[in-house]
């Protein structure tokens, strides 16, 4: 753990401080439809065995969604804490499972049929976002999926993005708006902010190649946390609307999560970020557990699409490879169940609609304990996702200030690639 100097101490601190106009009752009243976002997390013994590697017997109660097939997501715990009454939403109501609809800016038709074969299949998270382009997609996937009669709306938990030019407070509630309109959903199950900083308004995707370019120019770099509470209460009035049931952020770093939690009316109900064996950020899992925020892990298979050359493949890992040959699964099914059974939501994506089936065998085999720690092992930093518009390593658990990581001592300059990407080299 990196050690701070009293400047970073006293900065680090001004971050967790309050805003100083916060009220000091600040959850929701008791028919506040702003209780959608509050509840308790999954119950504290499925909390246990989670963390210590033992997940079975939360497996018959937590998993796919409320009807998918015989695991129902939400316990008798969270039940009676509240957590299914009026539309009130926990972390326990968060599937473990569900479905990612980014593909790289291009066939949204394609991104259409396999979400309804991934609604078919049981899955019932749908993890959306307007950059990826192809809301208008999804929207007839679920449109078309509820009146065939596939699942209902209410088992459903459809989350959006909103997007680094659209996070003017002024821009919000249209952002939200268009997104709804585009999925043809009435509400939002959560809504996120896309990333902690701001773009201007006129900036633009230029190019669909390799992960998209952009033209753009940064408002605020992440860093600013009055800032990024300018757009999260912005997105708070989204609740009060009833447009969105809870809200959340995403690519956050614990640094900026406290600072936000300690000036938020409406606390996020998940975090989502880059998470698999190479980049497993135990302690910012340990601080939404704590907190009550269910982490939503993105990339969990690593970049199997378009990773880059010299880029490791989690897929091909040595250690993954044998443990799944020792339990028989493939090594995409040891990657999302490593990542469920700590407790932390997993969305892949995939088109093709035997790997769909394949990735939701998850939920009813375990891994044991010497398994999940030779995979922890492999935890080294490393990530597949740094774009330009925004430094991930200047709030990160294996960085100390500066952006130099703490676990890898000896860093390059970082480069920029062709397609305008930060690309960090480190010498092992």
């Amino acid at each position: 753990m990196a050690i701070l100097n009293s400047t970073e101490q006293t900065e680090r601190e001004a971050w967790m401080q309050p805003r100083a106009d916060k009220k000091d009752d600040v959850l929701p009243k008791k028919n506040d439809r702003r209780k959608w976002s509050t509840g308790s997390i999954r119950s504290e013994e499925s909390e246990t065995k989670m963390s210590s590697g033992d997940s079975s017997a939360t497996l018959s109660t937590m998993g796919m969604g409320a009807s998918a097939s015989s695991n129902n997501l939400v316990d008798d715990e969270a039940k009676s804490q509240g957590a299914s009454s009026a539309g009130t939403l926990s972390a326990a109501s968060v599937p473990l499972l569900g479905f990612g609809t980014f593909n790289e800016f291009k066939d949204g038709e394609r991104v259409k049929e396999a979400v309804q074969v991934a609604i078919k299949e049981g899955y019932r998270m749908i993890d959306c976002a307007a950059l990826y382009g192809n809301e208008k997609e999804v929207g007839e996937a679920l449109s078309s999926s509820l009146q065939a009669g596939d699942v209902e709306r209410e088992d459903l938990f459809v989350c959006s993005k909103l997007w680094c030019w659209d996070a003017a407070p002024e821009d919000v509630e249209d952002a939200c708006r268009r997104t709804l309109a585009d999925l043809q959903v009435e509400y939002l199950d959560n809504y996120m902010m896309h990333w902690p900083n701001r773009m201007s308004k006129d900036s633009k995707l230029v190019s669909k190649d390799y992960g998209g370019k952009f033209e753009y120019e940064v408002v605020h770099d992440g860093t600013d946390i009055e800032k990024i509470m300018e757009t999260y209460h912005a997105m708070e009035r989204l609740v009060e609307l009833g447009l969105v049931r809870s809200l959340g952020v995403s690519n956050m770093g614990p640094r900026t999560l406290q600072g936000l939690l300690a000036r938020c009316e409406i606390r996020p109900l998940v975090l989502e970020v880059e998470m698999h064996p190479y980049l497993a950020q135990p302690s910012l899992v340990e601080l939404c557990q704590t907190e009550g925020i269910n982490v939503i892990a993105y990339s969990p298979l690593g970049k199997v699409g378009y990773r880059d050359e010299g880029h490791p493949s989690l897929l091909e890992d040595e250690t993954i490879v044998e443990v799944a040959a020792e339990v028989g699964k493939t090594p995409g099914q040891v990657l999302l169940r490593w990542g469920i059974q700590r407790g932390t939501s997993v969305i892949p994506k995939s088109l093709t609609p035997s790997r769909i089936a394949s990735n939701r065998d998850v939920l009813d085999w375990r891994l044991t304990k010497p398994q999940m720690d030779r995979i922890n092992a492999l935890d080294r930093g490393f990530r597949f996702v740094s774009p330009p518009w925004f430094d991930l390593d200047t709030d990160s658990e294996y960085c100390v200030r500066g952006g130099h990581p703490g676990t890898q001592a000896f860093r390059t300059p970082c480069e920029v690639d062709d397609n305008g990407c930060f690309r960090n080299k480190f010498e092992r």
